[in-house]
């Protein structure tokens, strides 16, 4: 675990999608389009339930959150129009057109989710808690 392997006064940063906490149960409970068809296994945690872990599994919390979720959103529209413009030289190397319009589709469904804050896209800074005085700044 990361506790178990930083330094005393060791800190880590983690860039972590998130659902929301009010949205976390029913998410992990369910399947989505992107958990069948993209990240089969994947799993969005939410910002509490990862701090709840922690605060019962490690000795780490987190002292600093940045919300890049917004700029994660332009990447996504880039990576649409980038596939979009060079579709043709996918289809050469043997994607279908049915594999490019998942994708578009998933970069769209993604680029919303950041835009609409559904989602969001955190860098995180973890502690030793104590060691900041338990402060979570954003």
């Amino acid at each position: 675990t990361l506790d178990r392997l930083l330094a005393a006064d060791g800190r880590a940063v983690l860039q972590v999608i998130t659902m929301p906490d009010q949205k976390y149960q029913a998410y992990r409970l369910g399947a989505d389009w992107i958990r069948k068809h993209i990240f089969p296994g994947g799993h969005l945690p939410s910002v509490g339930a990862m701090s709840r872990a922690m605060g019962t599994r490690s000795r780490l919390g987190i002292t600093r959150m940045d919300d890049i979720g917004l700029h994660y959103a332009r990447t996504l529209e880039l990576w649409r129009l980038a596939l979009i413009s060079r579709g043709e030289e996918a289809m050469k190397l043997g994607f279908d057109r049915r594999f490019l319009r998942k994708w578009e589709y998933y970069f769209s469904y993604c680029e919303a989710g950041f835009r609409s804050r559904t989602v969001r896209n955190y860098q995180l800074l973890l502690s030793r808690m104590g060691e900041s005085n338990g402060v979570c700044r954003t």
